[in-house]
């Protein structure tokens, strides 16, 4: 009983942040109508976006690990917001179809259509882009909404030089005589072991009350039914987290620690990436855990058409939540969700 009381202590009593041991993130680069984000691993992918007051979204993913071997492949993207079949796409580059590409084939959906490059096409046409102002996509004749080529070059230059290949046989803007072994390595992703899965029996489904009347910036409407995270992590140590917002799109959780009860509990901070404006976040949005992981995930959404935003998940590894894996973009210019590009990754025991 004594040792089971002192792990219990143990768990309650530090700060209950990360954020030492992390590798480095490059961040989120935007210029004009592109962007580019890179992850802890050196991994990128650069988004080309259709003019901003375009009808119709139309969008460009370039995406390359960081390592010496590694090639670009392409991802184009018709976001139509309404049905579209299977097609065949010819590209063109300031209204001239391209040679050596193509055509592209591209899957239909709900949403639209896209298609993919790989190999020497993904890197032709990657090449093709800096000579041009537009890249257009047409299907049976007929044009779609093409991607502005506005900020490419200078996203594209960023892209190289977080992974080191400015001056290198590899660059995607600025080729030089360097070799591919003059490139930055791929990093390795940093472990996060998450702690045993226990037993949930018994739990009430919503946390103390004095809880949500402890922190000031909470303002939920006593009429709403709260949507509250209440989890076990270990014998005597509860996750308690009250929804304390609710917005148009967003609902919003803060969380404490603390024993079977609520009692001795702790305001909880989850690391952010590094690298982000903020060490920690205080409050997470659109929540969910799952107890079989010791996962806690979310899914921010910056606006209403969740095209912009994170993505993100912690592990209880029986001290602390650990930052297992966050993707996310900043631009918000139609990007899908699936498709917000890896910030922070790790490897899972």
């Amino acid at each position: 009983m004594k040792t089971w009381l002192l792990a219990a202590a143990a768990a309650l009593a530090p700060a209950l942040v990360l954020g030492a041991g992390a590798a480095h993130a490059a961040g989120e680069k935007a210029v004009k109508d592109w962007a580019a984000v890179c992850s802890n691993l050196g991994d990128c992918t650069a988004f080309g976006f259709s003019p901003e007051d375009a009808d119709t979204g139309a969008y460009i993913m370039i995406k390359r690990e960081a390592g010496p071997a590694a090639q670009p492949s392409v991802t184009l993207v018709y976001n139509a917001g309404s049905s579209e079949p299977a097609q065949a796409w010819t590209l063109t580059l300031d209204g001239k179809p391209m040679a050596g590409i193509g055509p592209v084939r591209a899957a239909g959906s709900e949403n639209g259509a896209r298609g993919a490059l790989t190999g020497a096409a993904a890197m032709r046409l990657v090449e093709a882009l800096r000579n041009g102002q537009s890249l257009g996509l047409t299907a049976a004749g007929k044009p779609l909404q093409g991607v502005s080529l506005a900020g490419s070059a200078a996203v594209l230059l960023w892209v190289d030089d977080q992974q080191g290949r400015v001056g290198t046989v590899t660059a995607l803007t600025r080729k030089g005589p360097a070799p591919a072994s003059a490139v930055h390595p791929r990093l390795a992703p940093p472990l996060v072991t998450a702690a045993a899965p226990v037993s949930q029996a018994g739990l009430p489904k919503h946390p103390p009350k004095a809880l949500f009347a402890s922190d000031p910036d909470c303002d939920l409407d006593p009429g709403t039914q709260p949507d509250d995270i209440v989890a076990r992590l270990a014998p005597g140590v509860v996750l308690w987290g009250p929804q304390c917002q609710s917005g148009a799109y967003n609902e919003v959780n803060v969380f404490f620690i603390g024993d079977e009860h609520g009692g001795h509990a702790r305001k909880v901070s989850f690391p952010e990436a590094p690298g982000a404006p903020a060490a920690t976040s205080d409050v997470l949005f659109n929540v969910s855990f799952d107890p079989k992981t010791q996962t806690l995930s979310s899914f921010d959404k910056a606006r209403g058409p969740a095209d912009c935003g994170e993505t993100a998940a912690w592990v209880w590894d029986g001290k602390a939540f650990r930052l297992a894996r966050e993707n996310g973009l900043e631009t918000c210019r139609g990007a899908s969700p699936d498709d917000w590009p890896p910030v922070f990754v790790s490897r899972q025991k």
